[in-house]
């Protein structure tokens, strides 16, 4: 009887080689999985379950009813190497565009699910993007690439929030300037949308920015406080048109309490809507009385 596998001893390395690899999984009525910023797709089988609660690390689920979950999940990152702080098994590493893509998979999984990890990397597919694109176009003077957090697209525009550290934001930078950048796929750099002014105590950054109607939104959030992140944050709608904006809501946030309140919505709410009724009721804010709520403002070019 011939082995399945031999196993060479060298020093105290152990150094497998595998058998060949099981014939091809049918997938032609597996699901796909499209990843439009990071440009990339995926197959995954019929009856899983596909969750991202981000986009640099979407999650793929069996939905056999196992006590243990079995999953397939992808880290999106700019450095190569697996995640010692995973707990998961390391699959597979693909180097696409600027990113690399760590495939694992949930620990110790049932023997019969390697065949279909290894169809559903297979599957995988990488395009360059135009946020790729305008990912490598120059800053304005003065602003960092440490400052830059990941591009958004919003109807025919690229936008990408530039942030000012502070204990819950340790951006590797001494520039002291945050606020939004926009440019699109026939410019040749990003150009400042709106900056933040602050005064000498302040740190507030642009947590979350996006586009409803006519108007965009941005949330402000002052964390320069405890590392828990809490802090001042404020609902900002802008005009961009007239280069005017208003505030519409200032609370205590709190990131736990915050996320909790956004999970629980019903479905019909907009974000901005959602935000502009928030408020911690233990530590109440008024947009008239206190400081936290009026000590900045945008500034436009």
């Amino acid at each position: 009887m011939f082995l399945l596998f031999t196993v060479i001893i060298i020093s105290s390395i152990i150094i497998f080689s595998l058998p060949h690899p099981s014939p091809s999984l049918d997938t032609s009525n597996w699901q796909v999985y499209e990843n439009p910023k990071f440009g990339f797709s995926i197959k995954y089988p019929p009856g899983w379950t596909q969750s991202v609660d981000s986009e640099k690390n979407p999650y793929f689920w069996d939905n056999q009813g196992l006590a243990n979950a079995v999953y397939l999940s992808i880290d999106i990152t700019d450095k190569s190497g697996p995640n010692s702080n995973r707990y998961a098994t390391f699959l597979k590493e693909i180097k696409a565009g600027d990113n690399y893509f760590a495939f694992y998979s949930s620990t110790k999984p049932p023997e019969k699910y390697q065949p279909i990890f290894n169809q559903m990397i297979s599957t995988f597919k990488y395009r360059q993007t135009d946020i790729t694109l305008v990912s490598k176009m120059p800053l304005p003077s003065g602003i960092e690439s440490a400052q830059i957090q990941s591009p958004e697209k919003i109807d025919d525009l690229f936008f990408v929030t530039f942030l000012k550290s502070n204990l819950n934001l340790p951006v590797d930078s001494v520039v002291r300037r945050s606020g939004v950048l926009w440019t699109s796929s026939t410019s040749s750099a990003w150009k400042i949308f709106f900056e933040i002014k602050d005064n000498s105590e302040n740190k507030n950054n642009p947590y979350d920015f996006w586009k409803e109607g006519n108007d965009y939104y941005v949330l402000l959030v002052d964390a320069n406080g405890a590392g828990s992140g809490e802090g001042g944050a404020k609902l900002v709608k802008i005009n961009y048109a007239n280069k005017t904006w208003k505030l519409t809501n200032c609370f205590y946030y709190v990131p736990e309490k915050f996320s909790f309140y956004l999970k629980a919505l019903p479905k019909g709410i907009s974000l901005s809507q959602a935000i502009s009724r928030y408020q911690d009721p233990q530590v109440p804010l008024h947009m008239e009385e206190d400081t936290d709520c009026s000590l900045f403002d945008l500034i436009f070019p």
